[in-house]
């Protein structure tokens, strides 16, 4: 990591995510970095949605442990923050709060801590449309490449290490994959990994889209995430007499397949999330596991005893990785503390079957999954759970009464 007492830098940037995960920043001089950390700021919480406008005061206060110097156009200190109200309580409203929240409890009750490593799948684009004609790992010495180069460069000056990176199915399409880490720490690495992206997209005159589906016709951009349960060094997923996946993390697995439907609107949280989770461009829309089967919506990857993981294909780059994060721990302990078996692991391609059960095929449609199942609210909590529904909800209403080109083409001469 870097040494923050070398680095010369003039102003600081105090992040906080909204609730639906997107990036909201103030900026302080570096004179008064002392104080903000010791004391906090204060700052409009209604207009980012986290206050009703007669009671909008809130407080920013800084995480000192994640602290780091992003070296873009200038200097700049970077703090994430936690949201504090007038009382100096955790608000609510505040995704970086309920993940911490959710991984004490965890933590507490049996001792385990638990790690995310996502893949994040983004396009570039240049003039709205993808940067390249390559395929998945194709090579070129080309632009493209010098921008995965770069953005990885960028990412090990903050401290994140990139561990390989390579081009995608689509074209314009690329994946840059990051290290295992806590899962509060891998949250802060994904919005800072995407506004990286962005930041070295736009230098070279160019636009980085997380869109889950940008395209018709082409694969869309998942967030597969990586996970397990460690207990010390003890990677909790791993049973050594077997020598292979313990019943911890099968049981974890049958919670994931159990409320596959009912996180479904917190891990794929856009209208066009569902434009992805269709057959024939290898999202999962089926719910299921298998060893080493990409077709199924929970993968084994190859592992030995210290990298034994599941991957999660489901999520997308649109999601609040705090709440999505929350919610697929929640959704794995909840297996675990019932036993729930996952039943036995899929060995065919999912796509050729007829009898899985499916993801939600709608935004609208995840909403009622996620009213039913009830594991969402007990780990959002009734405040912010009631907000995230009513802001999904118009967002599908807005999509509904929207009449789009297509409509107009097929249905205008009738």
């Amino acid at each position: 990591m870097l040494n923050l007492s070398e680095e010369l830098y003039e102003f600081v940037w105090l992040w906080f995510p909204d609730i639906r995960g997107k990036i909201r920043c103030l900026t302080i001089p570096k004179e008064i970095e002392k104080n903000v950390v010791e004391k906090g700021i204060g700052f409009d919480g209604f207009s980012v949605g986290l206050a009703p406008i007669e009671d909008s005061d809130l407080i920013l206060k800084p995480d000192e442990t994640s602290s780091s110097i992003l070296k873009m156009e200038r200097n700049l200190k970077r703090y994430f923050c936690y949201v504090l109200t007038p009382e100096r309580k955790p608000c609510p409203l505040d995704s970086r709060y309920v993940l911490r929240r959710t991984l004490e409890g965890v933590k507490n009750e049996f001792g385990w801590e638990f790690l995310v490593a996502p893949e994040i799948e983004f396009f570039l684009l240049k003039k709205g449309k993808p940067l390249d004609t390559e395929i998945y790992f194709g090579f070129s010495n080309d632009l493209g490449e010098s921008l995965r180069r770069n953005i990885s460069r960028e990412l090990f000056k903050v401290g994140i290490l990139p561990r390989k990176n390579h081009h995608e199915v689509a074209p314009g399409q690329y994946e840059i994959n990051f290290k295992y880490d806590n899962a509060l720490r891998a949250a802060d690495n994904t919005l800072t990994f995407k506004e990286i992206v962005r930041y070295v997209a736009r230098k070279w005159g160019l636009e980085a889209n997380f869109m889950p589906k940008p395209f018709k016709g082409i694969n869309g951009s998942g967030m597969h995430c990586h996970i397990n349960l460690r207990c010390g060094k003890r990677n909790l997923f791993y049973d050594e007499k077997k020598g292979g996946l313990s019943e911890i993390a099968l049981y974890f697995i049958g919670g994931l397949l159990e409320h596959a439907k009912g996180i479904s609107a917190i891990i794929a949280p856009t209208v066009n999330s569902y434009k992805r989770l269709v057959p024939g461009y290898e999202a999962p829309n089926l719910i299921c596991w298998g060893y080493r089967n990409r077709s199924a919506m929970i993968r084994v990857p190859l592992f030995n005893r210290k990298d034994c993981r599941i991957e999660l294909r489901s999520p997308d780059p649109s999601c609040n990785p705090y709440l999505a994060f929350s919610v697929i721990l929640a959704a794995g302990i909840d297996g675990i503390e019932r036993c729930i078996d996952p039943g036995p692991p899929l060995q065919k391609n999912a796509y050729r079957r007829n009898d899985l059960e499916t993801l939600p095929g709608s935004l609208g449609e995840a909403l009622e999954e996620m009213e039913k199942d009830g594991i969402a609210k007990k780990v959002l909590g009734d405040e912010l759970y009631q907000k995230f529904l009513s802001l999904k909800k118009k967002e599908w209403d807005d999509y509904r009464l929207e009449v789009s080109e297509w409509e107009w083409r097929m249905y205008s001469s009738i």
